[in-house]
């Protein structure tokens, strides 16, 4: 069993967040903990989050354990601290702050600079269905780091019948090296099918605005601290109140302990597992 930190403003963001993890979720073994931090002293902070563990009782107790914890508006550096040290798999926010702002509200923007875990933001335009498209990005000097989707691998599977993988190179690879690629990527998730994009600086960049664009997205995988950490940052900072995200973004964090870990053994670590039947 995992632990998923999900934080709410109560708005209609971060409920269609929850709605999208409880769906996506319901066949896997999770506890959830909501958190909210006061931002008004107006909003009956206490009382929304009580009749919010209610509603989320009465339609999934029988699946899901919920807790909910309240941190006033002088606690926020409490409320990382608990996200940092509390062994959450990920925690799940909604795309927008309080009243619908464009791009990242203040908390959401601290937490993806502040956070060192797993981090899964959904957009309220996040289309929720069972077959997914999903594409998984990195530079090429990072490849290594694919080990860490050993965690999440059944969650690929159940979600997901393709991945599209985006390696970003410097220069060309040769043949060897595609060899190297192809053989990682099987191994780290064998049981999917996966269409391999090697590209370069100028065209990795271009092919993300692309499929956001055109809307061919529900997925992106990232991993912290990699260039695509940085840029698809930029991306929802800079959305205006035009723009609309559909593709929720999932940014995977480890260290080079935890992938050399996976790398000699994958069943030492704490996956998500579908519930026993």
């Amino acid at each position: 069993m995992v632990k998923i930190a999900h934080c709410t403003d109560f708005s209609e963001n971060s409920k269609k967040a929850l709605e999208t993890i409880l769906f996506n979720f319901w066949s896997f073994d999770i506890t959830i903990d909501i958190l909210h931090l006061v931002e008004d002293s107006n909003d009956k902070a206490e009382e929304k989050l009580k009749l919010y563990k209610e509603e989320l009782l009465i339609s999934h107790s029988n699946s899901v354990t919920f807790s909910t914890y309240l941190f006033k508006s002088d606690q926020k550096m409490d409320l990382l601290k608990k996200l940092n040290t509390g062994d959450y798999f990920t925690t799940v926010v909604g795309l927008e702050g309080t009243q619908k702002r464009a791009g990242i509200g203040s908390f959401l923007e601290e937490l993806y600079k502040s956070y060192f875990n797993n981090l899964t933001i959904i957009p309220f335009q996040h289309e929720i269905k069972i077959e997914n498209k999903g594409l998984v990005a990195l530079e090429f000097k990072n490849l290594e780091t694919l080990y860490v989707l050993v965690k999440i691998s059944h969650f690929l599977s159940f979600q997901f019948a393709k991945l599209s993988i985006l390696i970003r190179v410097e220069e060309p690879l040769s043949d060897v090296q595609l060899k190297e690629v192809t053989e990682l990527i099987k191994k780290v998730v064998p049981s999917i099918q996966f269409e391999l994009l090697v590209c370069d600086h100028q065209h990795s960049s271009k092919y993300i605005l692309e499929i956001v664009d055109g809307k061919k997205l529900d997925y992106c995988f990232i991993l912290k601290d990699d260039f695509f950490d940085s840029f698809v940052y930029n991306l929802i900072k800079n959305k205006t109140d035009e723009s609309t995200f559909h593709e929720s973004l999932i940014r995977v964090s480890t260290t080079a302990e935890e992938v050399l870990k996976i790398k000699n053994d994958g069943n030492s670590v704490n996956r998500l597992d579908l519930k026993p039947q």
